[in-house]
């Protein structure tokens, strides 16, 4: 796009913050809430997903040690909907410690089983977020139905869709929710008498070994960087 047009791109833009706008149907609310169904579907596959590789890469760090990982109450369909990652991180904290208990090679953790039972304890999460999907969209079409006479409501309704956010998941969210995961590993284990050997960065953490808080800062550290990377 040449700068002229974007100049007058910018221009028509800020010419419609000041236009009137037309009263809203029940029409454009109906299609505004498809395209947000759609776009939320879409969003919490993606987040399920970058949640399963950020727990991988956890588990590639900690091993069978997620048994000390305490878990945090959060409800499955709102985490997968959320716009942030700490609720993602807490319904991992519920599924890690089975799925990993599933996915055992004697003293080490297989990650492609691991991925694979992680994913499959994700599926009852990912209905429940479609369901409350499916909630929210015939609440507002019922809303829209009983109010068609009202327009003074409908135009409250649209500015109602218009606040509803689409789940976010950035590029750098996997990196981001092992950071996260690290994080709640070192809050829940980490304790002034922890001396122990440290476990090399990445290999697989035997049964038994307590992992140094200088490591777990070392791994979380790294993580960030990476973050930060993504972000730029």
């Amino acid at each position: 796009m040449t700068l002229a047009a974007m100049v007058n791109a910018i221009n028509l833009d800020r010419m419609d913050e000041y236009a009137p706008r037309r009263p809203a149907t029940i029409a454009s609310l109906d299609a505004r809430l498809s395209v947000w169904g759609q776009a939320a579907r879409e969003a919490i596959s993606r987040r399920a997903e970058a949640l399963v590789e950020g727990a991988v890469i956890f588990v590639e760090y900690v091993g069978r040690n997620t048994d000390s990982l305490k878990p945090r109450d959060t409800e499955s369909a709102i985490a997968l909907l959320d716009t942030e990652y700490d609720s993602l991180v807490d319904l991992s904290t519920a599924l890690l410690p089975a799925a990993v208990r599933l996915s055992c090679r004697l003293l080490w953790v297989d990650p492609d089983r691991f991925r694979e039972r992680f994913a499959e304890a994700l599926i009852p999460s990912l209905e429940a977020a479609k369901s409350e999907i499916r909630r929210r969209q015939a609440l507002y079409r019922r809303r829209a139905r009983l109010w068609q006479n009202d327009q003074e409501r409908l135009d409250g309704l649209r500015v109602d869709l218009e606040a509803m956010k689409v789940p976010r998941c950035h590029p750098y969210a996997v990196d981001l929710i092992a950071r996260k995961l690290l994080e709640a590993y070192r809050a829940d284990t980490c304790a002034p008498a922890l001396v122990i050997e440290d476990t090399p960065v990445r290999e697989a953490t035997p049964l038994g070994t307590t992992i140094q808080a200088a490591s777990l800062n070392e791994w979380i550290n790294d993580l960030s960087v990476k973050v930060e990377q993504q972000c730029l």
